[in-house]
């Protein structure tokens, strides 16, 4: 699913750039791993020209806890990128066992305090540092089955009917985000961002999350240096707790 951000937060200009997604609110977990894919197709257009690319990246992390900070660290990372040039496969061994250390905020959630050294060449394709930015989803308010409704973030999520011991909800968002940016160091590119979400979220009977799926797109337009460049950024996102 168009990593973050992602960034899971950055600006989409990441994606052209390197793949990087807005985030929502982190939540501390009881899983000791995590398995995520994440699969994004770029689809850039200029007057010209049309590109398209996908970018897929799948990583195993594991998590500690040491008092009140949590440890996270990405125990294998596989990146493939498919495009005009062909299909690359990343050599991802300069980040594989770096580390992301979180603690608790004020207002409940965990906040990223310390982040993994990425190879440079590893940045220009997507910025993994950001990956705990966007990676927990968000909190799941308490809900009757095939009931509705809206939190303060502005999403709407529905109460799916359970299956066995495992809760499962939908969520949908819809945001919009006018910025600026810096390409090459010398374009300065306004860019307009429209992004559209389509959530599910399970949680086991303790309402621990024990696997989420992500579905965004997001549309982009760029103006800057006398060019406008349009994209639209498809991305699926699949994580699974692990013991």
């Amino acid at each position: 699913m168009i990593d973050h951000r992602s960034s899971r937060g950055g600006a989409v200009t990441g994606l052209l750039l390197a793949a990087i997604f807005s985030a929502p609110p982190l939540r501390a977990q009881a899983a000791s791993g995590y398995v995520e894919s994440i699969t994004s197709t770029i689809s850039s257009r200029t007057a010209t020209a049309e590109l398209v690319r996908t970018l897929t990246r799948e990583t195993e992390y594991r998590v500690s806890r040491r008092a009140d900070t949590t440890v996270v660290e990405a125990a294998g990372v596989r990146l493939v990128e498919e495009g005009p040039q062909g299909r690359v496969v990343f050599d991802t061994d300069g980040f594989t066992g770096g580390r992301w250390k979180l603690v608790s905020a004020p207002r409940g959630g965990l906040v990223v305090v310390d982040v993994p050294f990425v190879p440079p060449a590893l940045v220009e394709v997507n910025d993994l540092a950001a990956a705990m930015n966007d990676f927990f989803p968000p909190v799941a308010p308490p809900l009757p089955v095939n009931r509705r409704v809206r939190d303060g973030a502005g999403r709407d999520w529905q109460r799916l009917a359970d299956s066995l011991d495992i809760r499962r909800y939908r969520w949908t968002v819809t945001r919009t985000q006018d910025s600026t940016a810096v390409a090459r160091d010398t374009v300065t590119l306004r860019i307009s961002e429209a992004t559209r979400e389509v959530s599910q979220l399970r949680l086991d009977a303790r309402g621990v999350p024990i696997g989420w799926t992500r579905e965004l797109v997001t549309d982009v337009t760029s103006r800057g240096g006398g060019r406008a460049v349009q994209a639209t950024v498809r991305q699926r996102i699949v994580v699974r707790a692990i013991p």
